[in-house]
């Protein structure tokens, strides 16, 4: 499955982990984890990625 957007989309993706990144904006995709499958227009595994966070 891929992904359109460097912002998770919630239906597709979920969230594993965060990491503090001062090169792109809040909530950008970082790293695919795992790759999501679809069925059809089922979702079967969602992607699981890393977002950016900023730093405190």
């Amino acid at each position: 499955m891929e992904l359109e957007s460097q912002e998770p989309d919630f239906n597709l993706c979920r969230v594993v982990d965060r990491e503090e990144r001062t090169d792109v904006p809040d909530q950008t995709i970082t790293k695919i984890v795992r790759r999501g499958f679809r069925w059809g227009e089922k979702i079967i595994r969602p992607t699981e990625v890393i977002t950016a966070k900023p730093v405190v």
